[in-house]
């Protein structure tokens, strides 16, 4: 028998799992093929075309020896089959990063792969290393939702992860108007925040406010009306998105109404009284006789 084998001989093919395979082994025109040590279940040899094909779903590694043999000539090819369970995966795939902010993110890659953009693309500004999978850059533009589907290869194996960008504005300042208030109990009132930022949330870290009044998370307006004196108390608010926070701090004092205020409401309230009184009895009053 003539026996026919070499290093250029052997076949490396490496798939992830689940990933559907079929590849064809070259033995010279021979078909009549068998393998040893057999195939792991799940995958499975045509000895007319010495075609291996299937899928797994489990790691695997292992070298198989096909032999074929025709009249006098025998021919044996190695097939080293590896079976990963990932090439590629990101930490975290819904991103969200500020506009204008320096951003990085690292892949784990278990090989050695190439690695391209194969559908959508990057926020303007960002880029990917084709060889370590490393995205990086300065987000330039304010976009919602962006998805972007890279692929990783290595040998045979392939795979795909899809990941989705949303790019905001940070929150660069936070303030009120005032930082100290003094208010008047039964008095209606309202201040709204000045703040520069996406999708602020607005909560109240330390303190209280005075009660009657509260604060709207979505809006940082703070309103109500105060229902009882309350000394003065500093309270902590913070402003906040996905990018990171801001604080500020108010005080605010409720005060009773003035005595002052109180006598000229006693006097107001007492002209009408006699006013009214007055126009009663000018209507009740009998005509004179003519």
């Amino acid at each position: 028998h003539c026996i026919s084998s070499a290093a250029s001989d052997v076949y490396k093919r490496q798939f992830l799992i689940h990933q559907s395979i079929s590849f064809t082994i070259d033995m010279n025109g021979v078909m009549n093929c068998h393998i040893t040590p057999s195939l792991p279940q799940g995958l499975i040899l045509n000895p007319s075309s010495c075609t291996i094909s299937g899928t797994l779903s489990f790691s695997y590694s292992s070298l198989h020896t096909i032999t074929a043999i025709s009249g006098f000539n025998t021919f044996i090819r190695i097939v080293s089959i590896e079976i990963i369970s990932s090439l590629i995966s990101y930490p975290q795939t819904n991103l969200i990063i500020g506009q204008g902010l320096s951003f990085s993110i690292t892949p784990n890659l278990t090989k050695v792969s190439t690695i391209s953009i194969v559908s959508g693309s990057l926020p303007i500004g960002l880029s990917i290393n084709p060889s370590t999978g490393v995205i990086s850059g300065s987000p330039s533009q304010l976009l919602s939702s962006q998805s972007v589907t890279i692929e990783a290869m290595s040998g045979t194996a392939i795979e795909t992860v899809v990941l989705s960008f949303t790019v905001i504005t940070p929150i660069s300042s936070f303030s009120y108007l005032e930082c100290s208030y003094v208010l008047k109990r039964n008095n209606p009132f309202s201040i709204s925040p000045i703040i520069s930022g996406d999708n602020p949330l607005f909560t109240i870290t330390s303190g209280t406010l005075p009660p009657g009044l509260s604060l709207n998370q979505s809006t940082g307006i703070i309103s109500g009306i105060p229902s009882s004196t309350f000394p003065s108390t500093s309270i902590t608010i913070q402003a906040s998105n996905q990018l990171g926070f801001i604080q500020t701090q108010l005080s605010f004092t409720v005060n009773a109404l003035s005595t002052l205020t109180i006598i000229l409401i006693s006097l107001s309230v007492l002209i009408i009284l006699i006013i009214l009184i007055s126009i009663c009895l000018l209507y009740t009053s009998p005509s004179p006789r003519d």
